[in-house]
């Protein structure tokens, strides 16, 4: 914009087009999805695929706006909503269908994705694509993108002529920045990342916090190779919303990101609903967020190839909460999340027992448990299915396995002597149900003489977070797909918390039998450049990394976040510590979600109830025994209203969860699994602006000295 009176003209044209199209949408809900034949459908049918007329779960601003130079007068100018509405003055397609690919991945969009690609505009047309910002269903600002050569005074009119364009360059050139938005200067890219100094040892300061800033990133030590972040300036689009967007606040919801959605994470969103998809990103690379959105798009009313059922699956209830505010703002349609923690523990006969315990061991969690207790099913055959409890079937299945590895009968071929063991110390269901050891043997069962039926089973499961699943949690899940299903799976090979699972893509992958038509071996997409957690704690926490991975891109640079390391050494001492640290965070990031992770249930409980003792408070409305807030005052009504939000974890449940700031307790505590230590990794990494470590054992060696002290905090 040439002013700020332009912006201002222009946001208010935006928002009366808003305005309008919420009204028609309103209009829209409703009414019968309308069958349309596949010759003569409308423009903007053939164009955006959009089918049936239907309003997405929720209303919504529009998301962006789309110039094109092309000859085609319905083509010239169009809008990207959460959903398609007729319209006869505007073209409005939903952010699913086919032509919405330009507003995200510019001149790479591939048109072939169109029902009938020959009507589909030539992606080297395009002129600009302007992003809206929001606030509820109201257009509050706007961010351009124009390409190389375009003037901006003639893109983005209203009206019948068409806009007069300069001729486009023969090559096109990088998009340039965004235009300004309202009362800011252009965005300028993140600046590059500065570098420190060498990290010193570790003074070992009695009591004192050790550091506010990240140490060393640039020793390049042949032996010893130093956490490398690559400062990213690839915002593709709508660059200062994105920059807004993340150092908003972290809530308990994930939220609906299209307004900011980037090219690497819109193709992975729309791949190809026939083919396996495995995505490897490191913290804050966004898998969760381009999960959900993946289901989504799978589903939405306006996607032409849309399935009828998709599952979305991840690690704890905690995840399943936090993400199913995005899937309504999307328009989700037959999308259900799942729990493994709640899956395992229903068919597990309803178990209140923990999912994960410190020392499980590999043939406890095996594919082959399940596999017998299949077998086991299929050996009662008729005498089962005269039995209608599901809890004595249950019980019989059991019964004959114990009895199988008494006799060493063929049943359980494959289950290890020392496996068959402790079947047989088993005894029974109900004795089993005593020792959480046998929780995965139940629940191998329990889908065994339950399967589901036909039309339960899924055509897409999308698992996140697939680094921490077992073995049997596989085989149990497996059975939730159709025969001719697809995965998309999503996970982090490097935060891995223990050693039975899975240790690579490839191991994965070969057992799953997931790979092409010519049976090759599927090889993971990655998402590289980190959109939430900044560049000090990615720094820090990938030390505990191989040296070949310890490289990270990330938008935040370190003066966005801090790292700080606060010893104690006696027990007392390092709760009070603990809860001082967090007192301090939530009045930081009042108006945000911080959180404690420690490793055991124990360590958990005492947490709790100390922080109880010291005047923190359970608020009644989140339902939660983990989340805690401070007491503020009284209202009107008399009930007490609450300052920051804080949630006490273990390091189990803070799987793909985010919060602003972080106090990480007791590192040594945390289990390693072959040489990694996959599970404070991942802890770490939670942040996303501040980092707080407190400890009274040593810190892991991986760790030691790699903050600079602060003379300031002596």
């Amino acid at each position: 914009m040439s002013s700020h009176s332009d912006y201002d003209d222009a946001l208010d044209a935006e928002r009366a087009v808003n305005e309008d199209y919420l009204r028609r949408l309103k209009e829209d809900r409703g009414k019968a999805a309308k069958k349309v034949a596949t010759v003569g459908l409308a423009a903007n049918v053939i164009w955006g695929g959009a089918g049936p007329t239907v309003a997405a779960k929720r209303s919504g601003a529009l998301i962006g706006r789309v110039a094109l130079g092309c000859g085609e007068p319905d083509l010239r100018d169009f809008y990207v909503a959460p959903a398609h509405v007729e319209s006869d003055d505007v073209l409005v397609v939903s952010w699913a269908a086919p032509l919405a690919g330009l507003l995200f991945d510019g001149r790479d969009w591939d048109p072939r994705r169109v029902p009938d690609s020959r009507t589909a505009p030539d992606p080297e047309t395009l002129l600009g694509r302007r992003t809206f910002a929001a606030s509820g269903n109201d257009v509050v600002g706007l961010v351009d993108d124009l390409e190389s050569g375009t003037d901006q005074h003639s893109v983005f009119r209203r009206g019948t002529e068409a806009p007069t364009i300069p001729a486009p360059p023969s090559t096109p050139s990088a998009p340039q920045s965004p235009a300004p938005a309202r009362a800011t200067p252009p965005m300028e890219p993140p600046p590059p990342t500065a570098v420190a100094p060498p990290p010193v040892d570790d003074p070992d300061p009695r009591g004192e916090r050790e550091a506010a800033e990240i140490g060393d990133v640039s020793s390049r030590s042949e032996h010893d190779p130093a956490p490398a972040s690559q400062s990213s300036t690839e915002l593709r689009r709508a660059g200062r919303l994105v920059m807004d967007e993340i150092d908003k606040p972290r809530g308990a919801r994930l939220h609906s990101v299209l307004r900011t959605l980037q090219p690497d994470q819109h193709r992975v969103v729309k791949w190809s609903e026939a083919e396996h998809l495995a995505v490897q990103g490191h913290p804050g690379t966004g898998k969760t967020i381009v999960a959900t959105h993946r289901a989504a798009f799978l589903t939405h009313a306006e996607n032409p190839d849309r399935l009828k059922r998709v599952g979305l699956i991840g690690p704890t209830d905690e995840w399943k909460s936090h993400v199913h505010g995005v899937l309504d703002e999307t328009g989700a349609e037959e999308v259900q999340v799942i729990s493994i923690e709640t899956l395992i523990r229903e068919l597990a006969g309803g178990s209140t027992q923990p999912l994960h315990r410190e020392n499980e061991r590999e043939f406890q969690t095996n594919w082959a448990i399940v596999r017998a207790a299949e077998r086991a099913v299929a050996d009662l055959d008729e005498r089962l299915w005269s039995v209608s409890s599901a809890e004595k079937k249950m019980s019989m299945v059991m019964r004959r396995l114990v009895e199988a590895c008494s006799s060493r009968s063929p049943l359980v071929d494959g289950l290890s002597p020392e496996c068959r063991d402790w079947v047989r110390a088993a005894r029974s269901l109900e004795h089993a149900r005593t020792d959480a050891s046998y929780l995965l043997l139940r629940a191998g069962i329990g889908m065994a003489v339950a399967p589901p039926s036909e039309k339960r089973l899924y055509q897409n499961l999308i698992v996140d977070e697939v680094q921490d699943l077992r073995p049997a949690e596989w085989r149990i899940i497996d059975t939730l797909r159709r025969i001719d299903g697809r995965w998309s799976l999503f996970g982090d090979m490097n935060q891995r918390r223990a050693d039975v699972t899975w240790a690579s893509w490839d191991s994965l992958l070969t057992h799953l039998e997931v790979g092409p038509a010519d049976g090759s071996v599927l090889k993971p997409e990655s998402l590289s450049t980190g959109y939430r957690s900044n560049d000090a704690i990615l720094r820090y926490a990938g030390w505990l990394l191989p040296r070949r991975e310890r490289r990270h891109r990330t938008l935040r640079s370190g003066s966005r976040g801090t790292v700080e390391v606060v010893r104690r050494f006696t027990p007392q001492q390092l709760i009070e510590s603990v809860e001082a640290e967090a007192r301090a965070l939530t009045e930081e990031y009042d108006d945000g979600l911080t959180a404690v992770i420690v490793w055991s249930q124990d360590h958990a409980d005492r947490m709790r109830q100390h922080f109880l003792e010291s005047g923190w408070r359970r608020p009644p409305r989140t339902g939660s025994r983990t989340t805690f807030a401070l007491p503020a005052g009284p209202t009107s009504g008399g009930e007490p209203i609450y300052t920051g939000h804080l949630r006490i974890i273990r390091a189990v449940q803070a799987r793909g969860l985010e919060f602003d700031g972080v106090v990480v307790v007791e590192p040594a505590d945390f289990q390693m699994n072959v040489g990694r230590n996959g599970s404070l990794y991942t802890s770490l990494t939670r942040a996303d602006k501040k980092l707080v470590v407190v400890h009274s054992r040593p810190l892991p060696k991986e760790l030691k000295g790699r903050v600079r002290p602060d003379p300031a905090r002596r």
